[in-house]
């Protein structure tokens, strides 16, 4: 990928970044910590989209949150702005990865013992059991 390219220099700085970019050691980093980072931008992004200041739309999302079962409502309302299907199409259209069960089509499933890709795989999985809710 090139910092100098507009998109994927977008890309790189959000949620598909953590999940596509390997860096210098070969491997994704996309922890705990960015994965609360990514999703909060996305979904406060999502809601000054749809009207409001951005400053009000962060206040009201951390209030949100705060309210409730906080990692419950950040990966459901991000959700509800990217399906996971195009979460998943996305993240599978920048990687590389083998058909390890050899069904014919690269799955999640075939990210599962990829140590390149471990952080994607658990963040993929993480999203997907949200959904299947």
């Amino acid at each position: 990928m090139s910092w100098k390219n507009a998109e994927e220099r977008k890309d790189v700085v959000g949620w598909l970044g953590d999940a596509v970019y390997t860096g210098d050691n070969n491997k994704t980093s996309f922890g705990n910590d960015d994965y609360i980072a990514d999703l909060d931008a996305d979904n406060i992004a999502h809601r000054t989209q749809n009207g409001g200041t951005l400053l009000n739309n962060m206040n009201e999302y951390y209030q949100d949150l705060s309210d409730g079962n906080a990692d419950t409502l950040r990966t459901e309302e991000f959700l509800k702005n990217n399906s996971y299907e195009d979460v998943e199409n996305a993240v599978f259209n920048r990687i590389s990865f083998n058909d390890t069960n050899e069904d014919g089509k690269k799955t999640l499933e075939d990210l599962k013992d990829n140590e390149t890709y471990k952080d994607t795989y658990n963040f993929l999985k993480k999203l997907k059991g949200y959904q299947e809710k």
